[in-house]
């Protein structure tokens, strides 16, 4: 790994069969009849043993009272369960994840009321081709499978099954007098590449208490990609809103929340200074516009939010911030793009922006985008937002309050919400980070 530690075996194998820190969520598999193996063998719900002595992997081989196991994660940790199992939707290779619908595929997952300064999510992506046999087949072998036998390990030397993988192999593609006319050569570039993890990747984050007076759904809104145009980006992608359409009901939460970096590769198409990601959120008639709704005719979210919205609440750190005309005077256009006291395209905020608990409102289809990042005919940073009728339903049909500011935003860290010292050990942490 470029960064922090790896464990080649354990990144390439699930379920692994030794401890690790990692509680499961989800396995979304193309073998869905797999499903109830991954979810039973999870360390969620199974033990793992291992022997002290690392330099024994058996309980055979492990010296006298070495051998130990530790409980699965459900007997440990409240909230614990098997993890969820579902089968993969068709992808089309570098497509970047698109299904058929031309949406990318997601996984919705509910954040764990938990509030932590320091988290990690974990993300691996493993391809392994269906050329040659990955698991033993019990009904071959006429016996139920012991612990471990299940997958093949093709380049375990102590294993009998020796890879059939080679370096750019030959193939033979067609009958002729003369053999050598007749292989193909694979690209097979590396013996490992049709059975390995792609991406192996983690992430960090804080999980601040939800306030006591909010019950309804809270869903996340977050903007993917980084700066640069199509080709600049792959195989990540250009700027976008997750989930681009997202789904509530009157009465739940939005949270806007975003993050990016001031270190992006330099010379890359973008707006606003240097290097820099940044977004915000200014509603539009409908997903062709590309020039704001009229803000007398604003709908989505309530006078102030969206003016917050819209500035990352530039508009209230005016020492930060040029005049407009200020702005305009400059008569280089590059020079004018990457002042840094040009607010209006968002230059002096950090790359992390908390846009705080939004309420649906009214049921309708809203449209916004980011006029820091939208440039038509280059790149589109739209959204949408559709909100449903309560009609009843449990999870939004009680009113929610929320302690705010004046300016009538969400304050994690008022103690009236109990998530004062939460908040502030989150902050702590990602500062500690940078």
């Amino acid at each position: 790994a470029r960064f922090g530690f790896e464990c080649p075996e354990e990144r390439d194998y699930y379920p692994y069969w030794w401890p690790t820190p990692w509680r499961d969520i989800a396995i979304i598999t193309d073998t869905p009849s797999r499903c109830a193996f991954y979810k039973s063998e999870s360390q969620n719900v199974k033990e793992r043993c291992h022997c002290k002595n690392a330099k024994f992997d058996t309980m055979q081989s492990c010296p006298n009272n070495m051998w130990m196991c530790e409980a699965p994660w459900s007997q440990l940790l409240n909230n614990v369960a098997e993890p969820e199992c579902l089968e993969a939707p068709w992808l089309q290779e570098n497509l970047m994840s698109n299904k058929l619908d031309g949406y990318p595929f997601q996984y919705n997952w509910t954040i764990p009321n938990e509030p932590s300064a320091s988290c990690a999510l974990r993300v691996r992506y493993n391809v392994t081709t269906g050329d040659w046999p990955t698991w033993h087949d019990e009904a071959q072998l006429g016996r139920p499978l012991g612990a471990g036998e299940r997958m093949l390990d093709h380049r375990d030397s102590a294993n009998p099954d020796e890879s059939p993988v080679q370096m750019d192999p030959g193939h033979k593609c067609c009958e002729d007098a003369d053999p050598a006319l007749c292989e193909c050569q694979l690209g097979h570039h590396d013996t490992l590449m049709p059975f390995t993890t792609y991406q192996d990747r983690s992430h960090r984050f804080s999980i601040v208490r939800r306030p006591s007076t909010v019950k309804n759904t809270i869903h996340n809104l977050n903007v993917k990609g980084k700066r640069g145009n199509i080709v600049q980006t792959f195989p990540a992608v250009e700027y976008d809103f997750v989930p681009t359409v997202l789904h509530c009901r009157v009465g739940e939460w939005i949270h806007a929340q975003w993050t990016g970096s001031d270190n992006n590769r330099n010379n890359v198409a973008g707006e606003g200074r240097r290097q820099t990601d940044r977004s915000n959120m200014i509603q539009i008639l409908d997903a062709k516009r590309n020039y704001p709704i009229d803000p007398k005719q604003q709908s989505l979210f309530e006078p102030r939010a969206a003016q917050r919205l819209a500035f990352n609440e530039l508009h209230e750190k005016e020492h930060l911030c040029k005049e407009w005309a200020e702005v305009v005077a400059i008569q280089n256009e590059n020079e004018r793009e990457r002042d840094p006291k040009n607010c209006a395209k968002l230059n002096p905020q950090v790359p992390y922006y908390d846009g705080g608990l939004l309420p649906c409102k009214a049921p309708g289809i809203y449209y916004y985008m980011s006029s820091r990042n939208n440039n038509f005919s280059n790149r589109s940073q739209k959204g949408t937002i559709v909100i449903h009728p309560c009609a009843g339903n449990a999870t939004c049909s009680n009113a929610d309050t929320i302690p705010t500011h004046d300016n009538g935003k969400f304050n994690p860290g008022d103690p009236s919400n109990g998530a004062a010292q939460t908040a502030t050990l989150a902050t702590a942490a990602l500062l500690a980070a940078l």
